[in-house]
């Protein structure tokens, strides 16, 4: 045939599959669709093939070559024709390739999900259109219309045979579009054995359930090209958590390969069942799906949903929250709004991001009563390497840095979930691991872990400068020994407890003198030991880290927490509360807070220095406070003798070279006076008192 351009056009419908199309229009031109099929430019291999394969077109197929050929209709109305049912296939493939690791279930998944060799149909919506047959048809899981809410036909009601199985025809054989084409028993020859049974007539009107109805309308935009490749595969993830749901309630994997020419039957029961269910995702229909395990140990996810959406693993994991132990619950977050599977974090980058002990204000917030603080500080810090973890609680607990105790974590996992408040407090773990996961961890505790245990934290002679410049008592080495297991607490985040050995004295009355030693601690000493750190953390690499930091953020409730605000309660009233207490324990019971609570104000809020008590203070504590590392480094660079500083301040020589030792400053040597008295002109010597640097400070202290 040599015409490029036919004078009659025949617009597609809205959801026509290109096969019915093809013979739509080969009826209207009185051709042999294969005729009709090669003027048009399709290609000759796609031509011979089946119905089904033509419906899905192929990628060399020309859009505006076809339409312009048929009268100049739309191009975009052609690619319609075969675009829709083309890319669900290519979508599909994935999940396709997810069933084949699932025993047993690629031969139905593949019934249920691919195109349809045949089609089924609509009798109203075939009378009413004419004769045209909607892509959607070819779908296994197409069942009903959602038009006229009645069931698809499948099968012929006269010869009981499928339709538009075979590919298009090279005769022409008018009257096909509405009527049976399946031969009937008889000698062929040239003459019509075809059945042509009415198709438009339905012999029994099947109501269609409701749950079926809404599932159609559904998935009505599946096959729509006006969608995006990214609803159509959230579409196509929503239909495959049907069919995996399904089977769980009645769906025989084993029937659909068994009686194919029933599957529309097989399929109708379950899968508006699994449509109300998961309509209602927290309803009770999808609980007791959900909670239909007669395992002994549930798993989080059994082989039977595996395949399932996030968004469906979300809902089961929280449904079977309660059937699974504490690890499980903190690997998945079942008990969260975020539950998941398992994603596999990085143990080794977790770890940089964990202390040695929960943070304290962490601590005072989550602990229940029947566990005691120590113990909920080591063993929550653990369980925050499992959320999201596939590593073996063993591998966890041998990759640990501190001291390891698993019947430790089996009582905290019991006691936890003991509590009325265990949900929140395992919640509020999981949302701490992701915090971490999320925006990380200002503080390599790895590194400060390895830094506490190579280098000397606190020295003898500085221990003494510290303690000489706040106008405090030394000690012995025991106090010494107090001092830098405080400096180890505040940079490794750990307990005293979990401290090296090198650190403490192995007597039992040393962590208890060590808890009275920090209560007890003056806050400008507390102040020069953080400066200390500092020091210690600037001169190691560490400058952008902080000192001590804690998780901050607010997607839980403090309601639910079985503990208060650990910065709910005033400084001052815990200040005041010590002063006027004999011990921790009278202090904490008169503000109703524990002695957990009180350490954690006293390290974070220490109280600042008095005006009037700075008057009274001895030369050397004044000094210390008045005049600070930078201040003090200032006042050398400009030539400021040693002598000028002892006279200005009231200080001795001893105090005031400490004082330089302190902070790395270099002590000036003695013949530096005379050598800027020979340069009278040099801008470093303070020859005019109006330009002395001392001058404001002699005003104002002296």
């Amino acid at each position: 045939m040599t015409t490029t351009r036919f004078p009659i056009r025949l617009d597609p419908v809205r959801g026509e599959a290109f096969d019915s199309w093809i013979d739509a229009y080969a009826q209207r031109l009185l051709i042999p669709g294969r005729d009709l099929a090669a003027a048009l430019g399709v290609p000759e291999k796609l031509v011979r093939l089946r119905g089904c394969n033509v419906a899905k077109g192929d990628p060399n197929l020309d859009p505006e070559q076809i339409a312009r050929r048929a009268c100049g209709i739309d191009p975009a109305a052609v690619r319609d024709l075969w675009s829709g049912l083309s890319r669900y296939d290519r979508l599909i493939a994935e999940h396709l390739a997810r069933a084949a690791s699932c025993p047993g279930a690629v031969g139905w998944f593949a019934r249920v999900l691919r195109p349809m060799v045949s089609s089924r149909w609509c009798p109203s919506c075939l009378h009413e259109n004419g004769g045209r047959w909607l892509a959607a048809w070819r779908l296994p899981w197409q069942l009903a219309c959602p038009t006229h809410q009645t069931m698809l036909a499948s099968h012929c009601p006269a010869c009981g045979g499928t339709q538009r199985n075979a590919g298009l025809r090279a005769k022409y054989v008018p009257d096909l579009l509405t009527t049976c084409a399946c031969p009937t028993a008889g000698p062929a020859g040239h003459l019509d054995r075809r059945c042509r049974h009415d198709l438009t007539i339905a012999t029994t009107v099947a109501r269609a359930p409701a749950a079926l109805i809404a599932l159609q309308a559904e998935m009505a935009l599946i096959l729509d090209t006006a969608v995006t490749d990214e609803h159509a595969l959230k579409l196509i993830d929503r239909l495959v958590d049907l069919l995996i749901i399904a089977t769980r309630v009645g769906l025989d994997l084993r029937a659909i390969d068994r009686d194919r020419r029933n599957m529309q039957k097989i399929l109708t029961g379950p899968l508006a069942e699994a449509h109300a269910a998961l309509s209602h995702p927290t309803g009770s229909a999808m609980r007791a799906i959900a909670t239909n395990d007669p395992a002994r140990h549930p798993g989080a996810l059994p082989q039977a949903w595996d395949g399932v959406s996030p968004e469906l693993a979300a809902i089961l994991l929280q449904h079977r929250d309660r059937l699974l132990s504490p690890t499980k619950r903190l690997r998945y977050h079942s008990m969260t709004a975020t539950a998941r599977g398992l994603e596999g974090i990085d143990l080794t980058t977790r770890l940089k991001t964990l202390p040695l002990a929960l943070w304290p204000d962490w601590s005072i917030r989550l602990r229940p009563p029947t566990i005691a603080p120590d113990t909920f500080r080591i063993a929550a810090a653990i369980a925050l390497c499992l959320p999201g973890s596939t590593d073996a609680l063993q591998t966890i607990s041998d990759r640990w840095p501190g001291p390891r105790n698993r019947q430790r974590m089996v009582m905290f996992g019991r006691r936890v979930t003991a509590d009325p408040h265990g949900t929140a407090i395992l919640a509020a773990l999981c949302g701490l691991a992701d915090h971490l996961d999320t925006g990380g961890a200002p503080i390599n505790y790895e590194r400060r872990r390895a830094l506490a245990g190579e280098i000397e934290i606190l020295n003898r002679r500085a221990w003494r400068v510290i303690c000489r410049a706040d106008g405090v008592c030394a000690g012995l080495d025991r106090r010494h020994m107090h001092a830098r297991l405080w400096l180890w607490e505040t940079l490794t985040g750990g307990l005293p407890r979990q401290s090296p050995q090198t650190l403490r004295l192995r007597t039992p009355e040393f962590l208890r003198d060590h808890a009275r030693f920090a209560l007890a601690l003056p806050a400008t000493t507390a102040r020069r030991l953080n400066e200390h750190a500092r020091q210690l953390l600037d001169a190691h690499g560490c400058q952008r880290e902080p000192i001590a930091w804690s998780p901050r953020f607010t997607d839980i409730d403090p309601d639910q927490l079985p503990g208060p605000d650990p910065d709910a309660i005033a400084p001052r009233a815990v200040h005041l509360a010590i002063a006027e207490s004999r011990t921790a324990r009278h202090a904490a019971d008169k503000l109703g807070i524990t002695i957990a609570h009180l350490h954690y104000i006293i390290r974070v809020h220490p109280s600042e220095i008095d005006a009037l008590t700075l008057s009274t203070a001895a030369p050397r504590v004044r000094f210390a406070a008045l005049l600070g590392a930078d201040k003090l480094t200032q006042l050398i660079d400009h030539g400021t003798s040693l002598r000028q500083i002892e006279a200005t301040y009231n200080i001795n020589r001893r105090t005031l070279h400490d004082e330089l030792v302190t902070h790395d400053i270099r002590v000036p040597p003695k013949n530096r006076r005379t050598r800027l008295r020979r340069n009278p002109r040099s801008t470093d010597c303070p020859t005019n008192p109006d330009q002395d640097p001392l001058a404001e400070e002699v005003s104002v202290h002296l």
